[in-house]
């Protein structure tokens, strides 16, 4: 499926916590709080919508890896559901696939997919696979 270029409001993103960024790969650890995106989402037992944290991974590929343009996202899987106040680890990959995970505080993988690159540059994007 195509990925459209949407801007994020700063009150639709979580809280970073801090940030390692190498050549190919990012881990960033993050602070879910009760988000706008929760609103209604449902009531009584709010859940953080998928698209969020697609979001939130093509954003944060744009930010540290400037050359990844993301053209379309050919996979993506969600394990667990996300409430506000939650913890998380977003890893980041550069290779012939963009690939994110998202990791939980005790380790278990809550979503995980890739983004397939339009290179818009001559600098091709690196294969680490």
């Amino acid at each position: 499926m195509p990925v459209a270029p949407l801007p994020l409001d700063k009150a639709l993103l979580p809280d970073v916590i801090s940030v390692a960024v190498e050549s190919n790969s990012a881990t960033i650890e993050l602070s879910v709080p009760h988000l706008p995106w929760f609103d209604g989402h449902f009531d009584g037992e709010p859940v953080l919508p998928g698209i969020a944290l697609v979001l939130w991974a093509k954003a944060a590929f744009a930010e540290h890896f400037p050359l990844a343009v993301l053209q379309e996202i050919p996979r993506v899987k969600f394990r667990r559901v996300i409430g506000p106040d939650s913890r998380l680890q977003l890893r980041l990959k550069v290779g012939r696939r963009l690939a994110f995970a998202y990791l939980a505080a005790d380790g278990s993988t809550v979503c995980s997919g890739e983004f397939k690159p339009a290179v818009t540059t001559t600098e091709p994007v690196p294969d680490v696979s």
